[in-house]
């Protein structure tokens, strides 16, 4: 969920994009599934930013680079040559010093919060969370008694289908380099990585199954889905609204995969392609919006 916004800071440099993403998934979700999941991801988001498609140019280099950090605090770590329960050492659990490039950008967040402090007090407004209504849970909107079509009806936009099929080949890698990855075990990790990354039909990926709901193919898997129907005779406000409401009726953890969906194709779309009820009625929207224009006017100073 968290990974989409780092294909934002520094999209025109994939390899740094790829990094960061990598980094920040193995803090909570250190499976090279997961980890996988959200470099493809922030990295279809910094590709439709720089509108290039960088078509099977991943060097050797900047592959081993990504190797090395996805294996970074295992005992598959560069040099250990230990075995899969061996705990690192405790020169591999010091902090590393952060990159200067993202260093910079990270200082300049820093700094923006710190300007925003008179006397003592800060001027920048956090939202107040406040009870949701119960009444919106009591009264839940009625379906209409004809559904419209769904989106497994709109065919597949073929410049987004060809984006995201090339980072998905791309970023493969990151599975089968894996010191965990079982080539022998049926499904393989890459044969999954593909069948959910391009399932025939949204129902397909059984979102709403109990137990596997979670698994981060599901969620990678609905948001390319999502992000590659081609869009029918219809506005770009009532295309997002209808992938994201079916998406949302599908279950399961419904808020990730509307959140990453979201995010690609409100990138896909742009801010002018999102439904304006929605954004007036977004809850702490001012607080959202300055975040937003704040990230932007950070990563166009970089």
């Amino acid at each position: 969920m968290r990974s989409s916004v780092l294909g934002i800071p520094f999209f025109w440099n994939e390899q740094k994009v790829a990094e960061n993403s990598l980094r920040a998934a193995k803090v909570t979700h250190a499976d090279p599934r997961s980890v996988t999941s959200a470099v493809i991801i922030s990295v279809i988001v910094s590709r439709l930013l720089s509108g290039e498609v960088e078509v099977g140019e991943m060097q050797t280099r900047k592959e081993e680079q990504l190797i090395r950090n996805i294996s970074k605090g295992t005992a598959f770590d560069a040099g250990s040559g230990g075995s899969e329960t061996e705990i690192p050492s405790e020169s591999r659990m010091e902090p590393k010093e952060v990159p200067s490039a993202t260093g910079g950008f990270l200082a300049k967040i820093s700094n923006y919060f710190k300007k925003t402090r008179k006397g003592g007090q800060p001027t920048f407004e956090f939202p107040e969370y406040k009870p949701v209504d119960r009444a919106r849970g009591e009264t839940p909107a009625k379906l209409p008694e004809i559904l419209p079509e769904g989106m497994d009806t709109f065919g597949t936009d073929p410049e987004m289908n060809r984006i995201c099929g090339q980072v998905v080949r791309d970023y493969s890698f990151l599975l089968t380099s894996s010191p965990f990855y079982q080539s022998e075990s049926t499904p393989t990790w890459l044969d999954e990585l593909w069948s959910h990354s391009f399932p025939n039909t949204i129902s397909e990926l059984k979102l709403d199954d109990s137990k596997s709901m979670g698994y981060t193919f599901k969620c990678l898997g609905a948001a390319i889905y999502c992000a590659t129907r081609a869009k029918k005779n219809t506005s770009d406000a009532e295309f997002f609204r209808m992938i994201i409401t079916e998406l949302t009726l599908e279950a399961g953890d419904a808020d990730t995969n509307c959140a990453v969906a979201g995010a690609l194709l409100g990138c896909r779309l742009g801010k002018s392609g999102l439904p304006s009820d929605w954004l007036e009625g977004l809850r702490h929207a001012n607080f959202l919006e300055t975040i937003c224009e704040e990230l932007c006017s950070l990563v166009s100073n970089d």
